[in-house]
């Protein structure tokens, strides 16, 4: 008999929740351990896992302190906000582990705090990797492969209230992932200061992002404060160019060996309630991920987060200064 798989999920509010309705889909034994210290979270946990019937999950463990997740799992997802999701980390190799750890994003509000968890993922010797599910989605998938062959790639990206705090690491990700790993430089065009966030103690930003890579393609990424604009995805290169309509659910292609002609098809955009049990299957079966490793969203975190620090008049280089951002 098999011994059922150990998945732990640290943090179970709205993101979290969503990785549970996932994790509840599994179509291997497993256990699930749900840590959260309010207990309205871990109640809506709860009439998640009774409205979704499993017999994969053979018991599912209720905790409000992390010290009681026991022997080290086979994957643990760290779904709490970026502000305590290093001491998370920290706490959670300091009273047992994980053989894996799938992170939410934004990683961390420090600069200091990405080398230092870092330090620990290779002395823990586990495997890591951060959630920008785009890199999942099968249509940006298609798209990656048609890209294989082009010289460079550029994407503009606009819509109203996007979040650039929380969300442009997102569209950084999808543009490495695209590009096949050409290095932006960014450049700060947001309008002056911040606003407040949806979250409580957090801070956003209205205005854009532009970059140029290594290639000499450009990249931008708006927020408008104009509602009801829908979210636009637009990728150029010599070989093809596509407009993706991710609400809409199309994708309009024109590619050089078609003669440029502009075709539509349907793209499917696929919640997080439909991809973390794939994620976890993955994770365990190949000891790999589709997902960004630590290391190269650790990269491009940095990067925006001093971007977004300088933009506020903050120190990146003072360890005990933070940028509110989740």
């Amino acid at each position: 008999m098999n011994t059922p798989l150990k998945v732990a999920l640290i943090g179970a509010g709205n993101i979290g929740r969503r990785h549970l309705q996932a994790l509840m889909l599994i179509d291997r034994d497993v256990v699930l351990h749900i840590v959260d210290p309010d207990e309205r979270a871990i109640s809506a946990a709860r009439d998640c896992v009774l409205s979704i019937q499993n017999t994969h999950v053979q018991n599912v463990v209720y905790q409000n302190r992390l010290e009681n997740i026991g022997d080290v799992a086979d994957v643990v997802i760290v779904a709490t906000n970026s502000n305590v999701r290093r001491h998370i980390i920290e706490q959670l190799f300091e009273r047992g582990g994980a053989d894996n750890l799938l992170l939410e994003k934004f990683l961390f509000p420090k600069i200091d705090d990405y080398a230092i968890v870092d330090q620990l993922i290779e002395r823990q010797k586990v495997g890591a990797c951060v959630n920008c599910p785009r890199r999942m989605w099968p249509g940006y998938q298609r798209i990656r492969e048609r890209l294989r062959n082009a010289s460079a790639v550029g994407m503009n990206i606009g819509g109203s209230n996007i979040g650039i705090g929380c969300n442009a690491i997102h569209f950084l990700d999808l543009y490495a992932y695209l590009s096949g790993g050409d290095e932006l430089s960014l450049i700060d065009l947001l309008e002056d200061g911040s606003v407040e966030s949806k979250r409580e103690k957090y801070i956003e930003f209205v205005g854009a992002i532009g970059g140029v890579s290594q290639r000499r393609a450009t990249f931008s990424l708006t927020s408008y404060v104009k509602p009801s604009i829908p979210l636009c995805v637009q990728i150029q290169s010599d070989e093809a160019r596509y407009v993706v309509d991710e609400a809409g659910g199309q994708v309009w292609e024109a590619r050089a060996d078609n003669g440029w002609k502009w075709s539509c098809d349907h793209f499917e955009s696929l919640y997080q309630s439909k991809l973390t049990h794939l994620a976890v299957k993955q994770i365990v079966d190949t000891k790999t991920s589709t997902l960004t490793t630590y290391k190269e969203s650790a990269a491009l975190h940095v990067k925006l987060l001093k971007l977004l620090m300088s933009h506020m008049r903050l120190d990146p280089n003072n360890p005990e200064v933070l940028c509110p951002i989740t």
